[in-house]
């Protein structure tokens, strides 16, 4: 008990997510004792073949400016990419969301390819900015309408929960553009 009656809980951490291996991610135990459609060590294989092709041989962009532009440690990038599959890790969705938004379509057509879905094709930066912004003010309508009465009722709670989804992924490709902008 804290200080003033309250009860105070900590979460243990597992080795998984202490060493980041994404392997935690999202795990909640709704998964225990069943196979998963997708291993997370066949998914990261996917994106670890792509990274090897454009970042070791084409050096389009290096590992050392993906983890600059995507914001995973290169220590990170480089455990992908192990030969020993003792060492290697597999990406968590976050760390595999931010090289997509840095790489696009083709990085996560890597991945996406092995359920049977293909990214849409590479537009132009304008044009993706310029759909992301329509999409930040469709979404920021939907939470304007709900913030009216200063309170998110029962039955706005999915709209919100949507809207505010669709605000972070539309910030997400301005960041990426910003970082690209940097790296130019």
């Amino acid at each position: 008990m804290a200080a003033g009656g309250r009860e105070t809980r900590s979460r243990a951490k597992t080795p998984a997510a202490d060493d980041g291996d994404g392997s935690a991610f999202g795990d909640d135990g709704a998964t225990e004792g069943k196979r998963l459609i997708v291993s997370p060590e066949s998914a990261g294989a996917d994106l670890a073949r792509f990274l090897r092709v454009q970042c070791i041989h084409r050096r389009e962009p290096t590992l050392q400016q993906l983890a600059g532009l995507s914001g995973v440690k290169l220590k990170r990038l480089r455990r992908f990419l192990e030969n020993d599959p003792a060492e290697r890790r597999s990406p968590s969705l976050a760390e595999a969301l931010s090289i997509w938004a840095v790489l696009q379509a083709p990085a996560a057509n890597a991945s996406l390819g092995r359920i049977g879905l293909v990214a849409e094709a590479d537009e132009a930066e304008g044009e993706r900015l310029t759909h992301a912004t329509a999409d930040l003010f469709e979404a920021g309508a939907v939470l304007a309408r709900i913030a009216a009465d200063g309170v998110v009722d029962q039955d706005e709670a999915d709209d919100a929960d949507r809207a505010a989804d669709a605000v972070i992924a539309r910030a997400l490709v301005f960041k990426a553009g910003a970082r690209r902008a940097r790296a130019r």
